[in-house]
């Protein structure tokens, strides 16, 4: 008899009352194509003291079993590890991506279950568009600047903020959403006219997207219509060749000058040949001389001899 009481109060002692609580989610915010967890800890319901109790995960796109005693149904999506507390069980979804929003999930902890629906909502779930499903449209032309967004697929809604030459022009757009799956697809149109002069500058695009601060495009504009200064250093070559030309046309005309100064100062006597001024020789010429100038040319004579 004392046997038999002694083993009651062993297998007494030796079990436990432990429950399954609500699913908890410890990832927030939830960023689609990261992984998320999701936690339940076991609670009143008879387990052994030395062992985890049975425990199985189900639901999700298929409502189907996702892991049983921590063996996964499909270990590319899902996988099951031990929390801080010895009893707390949580589930690991990989990617998480559209399909898994919206869905129900079940912790089921020995003969208890409890579950949670993961609700798509603007606090805690965010989409963080690629580049490459967002394009944008820009122009600046003679002072009339426009920028067309659209963003293919973005949660929560984005706060964005176009700036030109550090000037915001955010509040000057005008945004416009639609669904787009379980997402939105977001459209952001601007046209605003700035004085002629504002031809050249940096224009930035950037978005606010739940937690995350993200640049959408950086483009630099340039369309300044073109001077003459630019001209003429693309002719420059030209240029030079036209100032070479009217040079050399100048010299010619200086040397022609000189050339009919010194024949008019030979003519009147000061000069006796304009090859002995440039030349220093005088040619053989045959003077005929007059009779009424014989005494001259015999001084003439007499000075050469």
């Amino acid at each position: 008899m004392v046997s038999a009481l002694k083993y009651v109060m062993f297998q007494f002692l030796s079990w436990h009352i432990y429950a399954c609580t609500d699913l908890e989610l410890l990832t927030k915010p939830v960023v689609f194509g990261e992984n998320v967890r999701l936690a339940c800890a076991a609670n009143d319901t008879e387990i052994p003291l030395d062992q985890h109790p049975s425990r199985s995960w189900s639901g999700g796109p298929l409502n189907k079993v996702l892991c049983k005693n921590a063996i996964s149904a499909d270990l590319s999506k899902y996988y099951e590890v031990i929390g801080k507390d010895r009893y707390e069980y949580i589930l690991i979804i990989k990617n998480f991506s559209e399909a898994d929003v919206g869905c129900v999930y079940k912790c089921i902890v020995g003969v208890d279950e409890t579950r949670t629906t993961l609700q798509l909502n603007e606090e805690d779930y965010e989409y963080i568009p690629p580049k490459e499903t967002t394009t944008v449209t820009s122009n600046l032309q003679y002072g009339h600047f426009s920028v067309d967004v659209h963003i293919d697929k973005v949660w929560p809604t984005p706060e964005c903020e176009i700036m030109f030459q550090d000037i915001k022009y955010g509040n000057k757009a005008n945004m416009s959403k639609r669904t787009n799956g379980k997402l939105y697809s977001v459209d952001i149109s601007l046209k605003h006219t700035l004085r002629k002069e504002d031809c050249t500058g940096e224009m930035l695009i950037s978005c606010e997207i739940g937690t995350k601060h993200i640049e959408v495009q950086r483009k630099h504009f340039n369309t300044c219509p073109v001077t003459a200064v630019p001209r003429r250093d693309k002719s420059f070559l030209n240029d030079y060749g036209l100032i070479t030309l009217v040079i050399a046309v100048f010299m010619i005309l200086v040397l022609v000058f000189v050339i009919m100064i010194s024949i008019i100062i030979k003519q009147k006597g000061y000069i006796k040949s304009i090859f002995n001024l440039y030349l220093g020789y005088l040619p053989k010429i045959t003077i005929e001389i007059p009779p009424n100038k014989e005494p001259f040319l015999k001084e003439t004579q007499e000075q050469s001899s």
